[in-house]
């Protein structure tokens, strides 16, 4: 019997379903029983281990596991970063279809359909083609389907296929808002869309977590709390329960290794994430065009989090809400429903990552509070610098990839900053007012270094100083550097000052991948907001300190001389910065 196969490669899960003949699809069991496998890969030259085996060798190599092999691509700054992705993609790709032909084969599948954010750029996807192809699956048979297309095909078969529809899904750490127009044929058309990179699962379990911690400690949570909250197994207990609350009212949530057990309502988990539940909403309503919503417009919810109680009242009340189905699976099982029907392509143009904007005309805007999905093009080598002579502040962005280490900063090119299920554990996101500094407000969802170093500068060298001055307008990079080079105003070696989007801090990464030599505090009781790594190499010392802004990613102050250092000068730029940001809550 022919029999055809469709893979949604999530954030944190990959989901898969199979379709023989003419029958109703049906998920793809894995090993155990378990109709999703971790998106997780390590791979070195000599091995290869895909899911929770994956994460049992983590430690033995950091840098060969890909915790989220799609947020990488996402968030891929150039074609060699994306296309380095391939192999890490192919193993995730073979171990479903592996699965699939051991159940359904030996027969090779007539189509294998591939899932994907609405957004995603041409060449991206191209990627997850050529994975798919690595992987040993015919190209022929490949085909790709939009994330919140599949969606409404699953929730509109069998049933009388509605003028519009609303797709509202809610991911590990994103959500996304898709409104879709069906022709006289039933085939969907994207109209809007609209995403928010900063809330999903993983805020809600943040948030979750960050009221446990207080509990702990008696009202303030102290950062040692945090950082054992922090560690994956009581992050796993944290989610379970966060879980069990969409079906029952009261659980114990027990945090072994920390000798606690604390008892949590459904109505307390309401009130701790409300903030993120607003978002969701504000998500909504914006994209509609009305802060009552449309009653009339069916709508769906798929993502773990929709199934909460507090989260589908809260949408039932703006749209009219169908009940929600197989909100982990639906993505998948849909995708083979619109394969039959072939529907209009819709995707980025050009670029990698999500820089795409879309292809047709009605494609619709894209509104994405905290981190969007932004394009910015590389011409050539283009190199965009604002140099201030005599010192002062040099501003950069660049098209290449970089890190802390080397001192340079990568922007410019079809760029993503979709943090997608990004999570700052053990760091406490701050926010800030919407008329801080460190917020672009030319490019909405950016940050931005240069007012804030200037005032930096103006403070420690004397607002006096000739040499003291505004930088004109440029075209900021994704991640932005400026740097206080005039050291001999200051007396001061190589600081900077760098915003990066959330995952794109490589300091912090580093440190979650468990690097030893790398110490995470908190350096001034006063503004408890800013932490610190300090990284202790074979030669020198490199010390990173960094508030994360909530929805946005990092502000970090790099200081690599061993007297300044010693000096404290990081603390003295905290201190001058803090009043500025405009925090207005921790």
């Amino acid at each position: 019997m022919t029999w055809s196969l469709a893979v949604d490669l999530g954030t944190s899960n990959t989901v898969a379903a199979v379709q023989q003949g003419t029958s109703a699809p049906v998920a793809l069991f894995f090993t155990g029983g378990a109709t999703a496998l971790p998106s997780m890969v390590y791979l070195t030259p000599g091995s290869v281990y895909v899911g929770d085996a994956a994460a049992e060798h983590a430690d033995e190599e950091p840098v060969a596991f890909h915790p989220s092999p799609k947020r990488e691509l996402t968030g891929a700054v150039s074609a060699a970063e994306a296309e380095s992705l391939v192999p890490v993609l192919a193993a995730l790709f073979r171990e479903v279809y592996r699965t699939a032909t051991g159940l359904y084969g030996p027969e090779e599948p007539e189509s294998v359909v591939l899932t994907h954010p609405e957004a995603l750029s041409h060449l991206a996807q191209d990627i997850l083609r050529t994975a798919a192809v690595t992987a040993g699956i015919p190209g022929a048979t490949v085909a790709l389907v939009p994330e919140p297309v599949a969606a409404a095909a699953y929730y509109c078969r069998g049933t009388d296929v509605p003028d519009r529809l609303l797709v509202i899904d809610i991911g590990g750490g994103t959500s996304d808002v898709a409104l879709l127009e069906f022709s006289a044929s039933g085939r969907p058309q994207l109209r809007a869309a609209a995403g928010d990179n900063g809330v999903g699962g993983r805020s809600f379990d943040h948030r979750m977590m960050m009221d446990i911690a207080g509990c702990l400690d008696g009202g303030v949570p102290e950062s040692d709390t945090v950082i054992e909250l922090g560690r994956s197994a009581a992050i796993r207990t944290i989610r379970a329960a966060r879980e069990q609350l969409s079906v029952a009212t009261v659980v114990d949530v027990e945090l072994k290794d920390m000798g606690e057990t604390l008892t949590y309502t459904r109505d307390h988990l309401v009130d701790v994430t409300s903030a993120e539940l607003e978002r969701i909403v504000t998500l909504v309503t914006r994209l509609l065009g009305s802060p009552d919503g449309d009653t009339g417009l069916p709508a769906v919810l798929t993502g773990g989090i929709s199934l909460m109680p507090a989260v589908q009242n809260r949408i039932a009340a703006l749209t009219q809400l169908r009940p929600v189905e197989a909100p982990h699976t639906a993505v998948a099982l849909g995708a083979l429903l619109v394969d039959q029907g072939a529907p209009a392509t819709m995707g980025g143009s050009g670029g990698i990552g999500t820089g795409g904007t879309g292809d047709s005309a009605d494609a619709g805007v894209r509104l994405r509070p905290g981190n969007p999905r932004r394009t910015m093009t590389i011409v050539g080598a283009l190199l965009l610098v604002v140099l201030f002579v005599g010192g002062g502040l040099f501003l950069q962005g660049r098209g290449d990839s970089s890190t802390e280490e080397n001192g340079t900063a990568s922007g410019g090119g079809e760029v993503s900053a979709d943090a997608d299920d990004f999570d700052p554990s053990p760091v406490v996101p701050v926010r800030v007012a919407e008329d801080s500094p460190v917020l672009n407000g030319s490019v909405p969802g950016w940050l931005t270094c240069s007012a804030l170093a200037k005032d930096v500068f103006d403070e420690m060298a004397g607002a006096d100083n000739p040499h003291a001055v505004s930088p004109s307008n440029s075209v900021p990079g994704e991640i932005m550097k400026c740097s206080l080079n005039g050291s001999r105003l200051l007396g001061v070696g190589d600081i900077t000052l760098t915003t990066r989007p959330p995952e794109r801090f490589d300091a912090f990464q580093k440190y979650r991948s468990g690097n030893a030599s790398m110490k995470l505090s908190t350096p001034l009781a006063e503004y408890p907001q800013w932490y610190r790594l300090t990284e202790e190499k074979t030669i020198g010392v490199n010390e990173n300190s960094f508030v994360y802004i909530d929805g946005y990613g990092w502000l970090i102050i790099s200081v690599s001389k061993q007297e300044d250092i010693d000096d404290r000068v990081a603390d003295q730029i905290i201190r001058i910065l803090t009043p500025l940001l405009g925090i207005v809550d921790h």
